[in-house]
């Protein structure tokens, strides 16, 4: 709707709040009617008979005047328009449906101290089923479109990181893979590299940022390029400097971001808390409690057991198939690391030819794999049956029969081979904090495309922010990824 050169980002972004708020209304109004026709007028529920329906319909219509400002009002109240505080997904979810239990509650209370007539309590409760869900629902859909334009670069904060060194190339890295999050670089300032020095480039190898100014130039910077956010990579430069640089920027109406740099420490574990008037990083634990590992355990169990049971015809052919075209055995076991540092035998099916890792040194030069892992497209070893296996992860079946052992989940860090642990650094050690997976985060978020770095603060993220809900979501988005092939070789 609006160009990026035309409209400033906080114009646009009053605009939608301002749309928001709208649809937020239409939909409790909706609300009101459609919970006041199943109650009274569509026979649907019994109908009661010592509410006179004139009356009522204008009682009930009096409660919009009055029910639709103040919900709007608790919505304030719970930041439902704060724009830093929308787009979150279950969480501003979540606190719809408080806000909305919290304003049904207020009308309630008012209508009693005011001897209002006695409200139907099958009206009020499809009022409230009926608001969270509508507006839920066009919270969901508002948000798609969001992500819509900014994949498409018109609803995206122009964006200048401050320092060109190792932390911002990160950000800058990390921003380009998150189009939804809203922001569009226009550059580095550093003082260290040279001009139009390039910092950082796209998936398809052109410039995604270059050095574009020098940091005693920053005022002239955001006047030109017509920046709207700013990041400071704080590992870039002495305190005292960024210090200096932030407050040259008083009387700009931006986004002014300083990051941790502590990019080993994953953001969900790190909170900002103030102690004695002191504001305080603080990282919260990672452990799962007892009642979290035994409600994933049963988890797993179940499901696997089921799984094994519908999926017996394919694993059958499957294992007719391999005996067919290849000699050697069906099953690939491997000694493997789990939970713990403890090693188990894990299974899959035979996707190579036999002697394959007899050839394993020959290859190392073609590794395509950043770190420890090896990754090659086209490997010579891999039989025909074999690579169909793999591009749809059929081969990774058989590890089903070690969930139900207990030496591995559903979901969880895939496990490594004991020559990988061995090279391991200290941070790389935690994803051994839990029980490894058949699938995981990273397998869902660029399979074989990513580098090993990368996977390992999935799994970390995975590790800190674990709940069934989550397992849940990244064994479906495992069937998407595997029904397209996408990163797997």
């Amino acid at each position: 709707m609006f160009g990026q050169k035309e409209v400033p980002i906080k114009v646009r972004r009053r605009f939608w709040t301002f749309v928001l708020l709208i649809s937020d209304a239409a939909m409790m109004a909706l609300s009101f009617r459609l919970g006041y026709f199943l109650r009274f007028e569509s026979k649907l529920l019994p109908f009661d008979p010592y509410v006179i329906l004139p009356v009522s319909l204008l009682f009930y219509t009096r409660l919009v005047y009055l029910f639709i400002p103040l919900l709007l009002i608790i919505f304030f109240f719970y930041r439902l328009y704060d724009w830093d505080h929308l787009l979150g997904g279950s969480g501003e979810y979540t606190r719809v449906v408080s806000a909305t239990t919290m304003g049904l509650f207020a009308v309630v209370i008012v209508s009693f101290m005011f001897k209002a007539p006695t409200m139907a309590r099958g009206w009020l409760l499809l009022v409230w089923f009926f608001c969270c869900g509508l507006i839920v629902g066009m919270r969901f859909l508002f948000r798609g479109i969001i992500y819509w334009q900014r994949k498409r670069g018109t609803a995206s904060s122009r964006l200048l990181i401050v320092g060109a060194n190792e932390e911002g190339k990160i950000i800058a890295e990390q921003i380009l893979k998150s189009p939804t999050a809203g922001l569009k670089i226009v550059g580095f300032a550093d003082d260290d590299l040279s001009l139009d020095e390039e910092v950082c480039s796209n998936p398809n190898g052109s410039c995604a940022a270059r050095v574009i100014g020098r940091t005693s130039s920053l005022s002239k910077l955001i006047e030109d390029n017509k920046v709207e956010s700013i990041v400071f990579a704080s590992s870039a430069f002495p305190q005292q400097r960024i210090t200096e640089m932030i407050q040259s920027l008083r009387g700009y109406a931006l986004d002014i971001y300083l990051s941790s740099g502590l990019f080993e420490i994953l953001l969900s574990r790190v909170m900002v808390k103030e102690v004695g008037g002191i504001p305080l990083v603080g990282i919260k634990s990672i452990a799962l409690s007892t009642l979290d590992l035994a409600l994933k355990t049963l988890f797993d169990f179940t499901v696997a057991l089921v799984a094994i049971v519908l999926l017996s015809p394919l694993l059958l052919l499957i294992t007719i198939l391999i005996k067919l075209t290849s000699p050697g055995p069906v099953l690939y076991v491997q000694r493997r690391v789990s939970r713990g540092g403890e090693t188990f035998n894990f299974y899959k099916f035979r996707t190579m030819c036999a002697g394959a890792e007899e050839m394993l040194p020959e290859l190392q030069a073609y590794n395509e794999a950043e770190g420890l892992v090896f990754k090659m497209k086209n490997d010579p070893r891999v039989t025909g049956v074999g690579g169909f296996l793999r591009r749809y992860s059929l081969d990774e079946l058989p590890q089903l029969f070690n969930v139900l052992k207990g030496e591995m989940s559903l979901v969880g860090p895939r496990p490594p081979v004991p020559s990988e642990v061995e090279r391991y650094n200290d941070w790389h050690l935690k994803r051994l904090d839990v029980t490894p997976g058949m699938t995981g985060l990273w397998q869902v978020s660029g399979r074989s495309n990513l580098s090993f770095d990368e996977m390992v603060k999935l799994d970390l993220f995975y590790i800190e922010n674990w709940s069934l809900t989550f397992d849940i979501k990244i064994l479906l988005m495992t069937v998407k990824a595997v029904l397209s092939g996408t990163g797997a070789y």
